[in-house]
């Protein structure tokens, strides 16, 4: 087989089951070369990579915390418009708790496997913030 020394990934986890995500992942972490990851998978992102570019309308930005990334992204997204909450309508009630419960497994299952990993790989600040939002949640479905 040919060795090469870096990798080019564009979305590599689209069609992969969950086992498949994590054998990427584990994969990708112990490559000794480099992998350059265009994803828009958070989970695979936090689990392999130490540097992060991120692509917006102020142009290529490079990032060394992927807090910081999210931090960005969350500071420039457009707030929830509440008046659209109001008009929702019954029947789109039972699509909204499914798409809270889809949110809450996915964030416990984040939070179970950056907890899994070794101590200095944790995200701190992330779990904190995955801790919120599931207990925001619990409190939204109770």
């Amino acid at each position: 087989l040919a060795r090469y020394s870096l990798l080019l990934l564009d979305e590599p986890t689209n069609h992969l089951d969950m086992e498949g995500k994590a054998a990427l992942a584990q994969t990708l972490r112990d490559y000794p070369g480099g992998v350059l990851l265009v994803s828009h998978d958070r989970q695979l992102i936090s689990e392999s990579c130490n540097r992060f570019w991120l692509i917006d309308n102020a142009g290529l930005t490079e990032w060394h915390s992927l807090e910081e990334v999210y931090a960005r992204l969350q500071a420039v997204a457009p707030a929830p418009d509440s008046r659209l909450a109001l008009q929702s309508t019954p029947a789109g009630a039972d699509d909204d708790e499914e798409a809270l419960l889809a949110r809450l497994i996915d964030l416990e299952q984040w939070l179970a496997d950056d907890m899994a990993r070794k101590p200095k790989h944790q995200k701190p600040s992330l779990q904190a913030q995955w801790r919120e939002e599931i207990n925001r949640l619990l409190n939204q479905l109770a």
